[in-house]
């Protein structure tokens, strides 16, 4: 079956791994209604478990150990939660 799951993070983790139905797409990332940080994706639960690999990188940090470890980074999302910001990233898929 292909559905949305919906996946809480704590942001504060520079690297996230998830293990998501078929990986992915990765649709967005931000607060749930109860204002929880969540990565949201497109999944198919017929198919196995592939690891997917996010960054979360606060403003202001820095992002060379991340370019040094991922050739090909793509921005999914910001998370806005009190005083802090969050940038998400999936790595090369």
């Amino acid at each position: 079956m292909t559905t949305i799951y919906k996946y809480p993070i704590q942001p504060n983790i520079e690297k996230i791994e998830l293990s998501i139905p078929g990986g992915g797409p990765v649709l967005s990332a931000g607060l749930d209604p109860r204002g929880v940080p969540c990565i949201w994706s497109i999944v198919n639960t017929d198919e196995p478990d592939k690891v997917v690999t996010f960054y979360c990188v606060g403003t202001g940090w820095s992002l060379d150990w991340i370019m040094e470890e991922q050739d090909n980074l793509k921005f999914v999302d910001t998370i806005k939660q009190g005083i802090y910001v969050w940038h998400i990233f999936v790595g090369e898929e």
